[in-house]
This record gives C-alpha cells, sequence and structure tokens, in this order.
C-alpha cells in the first residue's frame, strides 16, 4: 500500500503520545527475534461493518507470550469504487491481559493511498497476551462514503509495529491480514462456525465466530452433528473477553447441542471474534480424508436484545475434515 510519497509518513502523532505512554518502562534489551520462540503471529480478524456505523477490528494470537509493551499500525486502503476514505474516526481501543492493567492511545492517519489506524499501548504487569486469542480491540466508525459491497484488504504494517515481550524481547511479528466488508444496513449480522482439521479420535475444537458487534442479552445456540462422528460430552467455554455471559449447555440428545446464553448487561459480542468454544472427541474409526458437517440448527438458534426484540442473524456452519 505505501508508495514512495507516502513511505516517509510516520505514526509521528501517535509515538509522540506513545513515548508518554510507555516513558515509565525501563530500557529494554532488543533481541534479533529470529527463533521460533521470539515470534508472535499476529491476525487481523474479518471485520464488517455498514456505511457510516460503528465496528471493532480485532487483533489476535496464535499463542500466548506476556507482552509488555507495543504498538500496531494497521493499513487500509480507500474505497475501490470511489477511491474516497473507509474510515472515518477511530474512536478508541481495548488492551487484554490478566491484571487488567493496560492502557493505550490510538489514532488515525489519511494519506494519499489510504489510511493507518495504530493503537499504542502497555502494560505495567507484563501481562498483555498471558492468553492466546483477542489481544488488541479497536474501536472504527466508517465513512458515510464506504461503498457497500466493498472489501478492502486490512493489513498490518511492519515498519511501524513492536511487541516487546516481559522479559524485554523485541518480538519478530508474523502478519496476517484481514478483510473489511462493506455490508448493506438492512442486512442481518452474520456467525459462522470455524471447524477443524485432525486425526481420527483427536478432540476436535469448533469456534463460534462474528465479525461486528451486535450485543444480545439471551439467547440460544444449538448445533447438529453426526453422533458417530463426534462423540463424548462436549466442553463448551465463553471467551469472557467477548462479554459478560452465563452458558448452559444440554447435550442429552446425541448430535444435538444446546448452548443457552444470558447475559444481564447485554454484552454478548460487545468485542466480536471467536466468542464460543467447543471440544468434542472424534471417533478413531473416522475414515481418513471424510469430512463431517456440523451446522446450526436455525429453527433453535435465536438472540433476543436487551428489550426482547430478536436480532436478525445469519449462520453459517462448518466441518470437520479427517487427515
Amino acid at each position: 500500500m505505501k508508495t514512495a510519497n507516502t513511505k516517509l509518513y510516520r505514526c509521528s502523532r501517535l509515538l509522540a503520545l506513545g513515548a508518554l505512554l510507555l516513558s515509565a518502562v525501563p530500557t529494554l534489551s532488543l533481541a534479533s527475534g529470529g527463533s521460533n520462540s521470539d515470534t508472535l503471529r499476529l491476525r487481523v480478524h474479518d471485520v464488517i461493518g455498514t456505511s457510516g456505523g460503528r465496528t471493532i477490528v480485532i487483533v489476535r494470537t496464535y499463542a500466548p507470550r506476556d507482552i509488555e509493551q507495543g504498538q500496531i499500525c494497521l493499513l487500509v486502503p480507500p474505497s475501490p469504487t470511489t477511491g474516497l476514505p473507509t474510515l472515518d474516526a477511530v474512536r478508541g481501543a481495548r488492551i487484554f491481559g490478566a491484571a487488567g492493567d493496560a492502557i493505550g492511545v490510538t489514532s488515525v492517519e489519511s494519506f494519499p493511498d489510504g489510511q493507518r489506524v495504530t493503537a499504542t499501548f502497555s502494560s505495567a504487569s507484563a501481562t498483555i497476551n498471558n492468553v492466546e486469542g483477542t489481544m488488541v480491540a479497536i474501536e472504527l466508525t466508517l465513512a458515510d462514503s464506504a461503498a457497500v459491497g466493498a472489501n478492502p484488504e486490512v493489513s498490518i504494517d511492519l515498519d511501524e509495529t513492536f511487541l516487546i515481550d516481559a522479559q524485554g524481547i523485541a518480538l519478530t511479528v508474523i502478519p496476517r491480514p484481514g478483510d473489511l466488508t462493506i455490508r448493506d444496513a438492512g442486512a442481518p449480522f452474520l456467525m459462522a462456525l470455524e471447524g477443524d482439521k485432525v486425526l481420527p479420535g483427536e478432540f476436535v475444537e469448533l469456534d463460534v465466530t462474528t465479525f461486528e458487534p451486535f450485543t444480545a442479552a439471551s439467547g440460544q445456540i444449538a448445533l447438529v452433528y453426526d453422533p458417530a462422528v463426534l462423540i463424548g460430552p462436549p466442553v463448551v467455554a465463553f471467551d469472557a473477553r467477548h462479554g459478560n455471559v452465563a452458558i448452559t449447555t444440554d447435550a442429552s440428545i446425541p448430535g444435538l447441542l444446546f448452548i443457552a446464553f444470558t447475559s444481564p448487561e447485554a454484552s454478548f459480542n460487545s468485542v466480536p471474534g471467536k466468542i464460543l468454544n467447543i471440544q468434542l472427541q472424534s471417533a478413531a474409526g473416522a475414515p481418513v480424508g471424510s469430512v463431517s458437517a456440523i451446522d446450526f440448527d436455525l429453527a433453535q438458534t435465536f438472540f433476543f436484545r436487551a428489550d426482547g426484540s430478536v436480532l436478525p442473524v445469519e449462520l453459517g456452519g462448518g466441518e470437520v475434515e479427517f487427515r
């Protein structure tokens, strides 16, 4: 996305703020980050939003690694149809860590070839990303001119991104971009089920995933699967980074799993992403090369707002592939 003209621009405003934010941190030794132990994969989670609407971009990890301070810069191209900016404003960020002491500042800068969104952060306890998954959630307002149907790629600017772990090691970031989809304001929200690839007899991990915030006070998720392929009692966990939620499960009918939830603050999915994890053991006799579908039961899956009205949610199933 960078050109000769824009490459000279840096996140100067935010770096100045970041210097104040991180000034209390001692001088750190910087390692090369070339070994596997000094690398961290960062993925921009696919995000959906509406023209002029609010959404949240998630940056997630695939492994725990205690982070003391860092900065993440995201590059967002302009609308491919109009050439106008995709974003209107950045509204702040949440940084996730065990101690809850992470603080951060954010900004958005516009250049001829797009925009750069930056979050600079630190944690006195150095516990950011002590659990893998959602590490940074950046809240954005999309521009009114963002064209419906546009699907720009949101990438990580490695020139301006850095992470320092609890031992003062500068980690090598391995980035993976995500897509920003502009949907019609009248279209339903999207929830998908991410499947898994396993050996027969291994545990299968399934993730219920969302792509934009839509808050629910209560509801139920019902999943249908082949009980001859996925066996044993399921283990279900809701990720507290995505809301204050209590769940109950019912797997008394073979091949049908009910997950009911309540959220007194209506904060279910206040932060989108991989909100719910389900583990099931696979049958040792499952044929290698076979695929087993897992779907939402559309008639028995529903979500309610705090006022009791139904949230319109489109559901997409997944599958388990046996290697």
